[in-house]
């Protein structure tokens, strides 16, 4: 795998894309709805492309005004919150 080349093709897929900043309606919305769809994509997925991934936290990050590494440190929080469940509810009950 060739990070460089997978970077390069997709700051050349998004070069024109130009997203617009969330327009809230009220002050409820919210970034979370966003951050769980992509943490649970990854979560589900066997194989997702990274640029996939990229993209996605990219994408969230212009449309909700926020630093790309927030958003990033969100999904991995999502993440590791869905792995840890999982694996509670799959630990046998008498090791509770």
């Amino acid at each position: 795998m060739n990070q460089q080349a997978r970077d390069l093709e997709f700051d050349a897929i998004v070069a024109g894309l130009e997203p617009l900043r969330a327009r809230l309606p009220d002050r409820t919305a919210t970034r979370e709805p966003d951050i769980q769809r992509i943490a649970s994509a990854v979560f589900c997925s066997i194989e997702i492309d990274p640029s996939i991934v990229a993209f996605a936290v990219r994408r969230a990050a212009v449309h909700w005004g926020e630093p790309e590494d927030e958003i990033d440190v969100a999904v991995t929080a999502a993440l590791l919150a869905s792995a840890a469940r999982v694996m509670h509810e799959l630990r046998p009950s008498d090791a509770r």
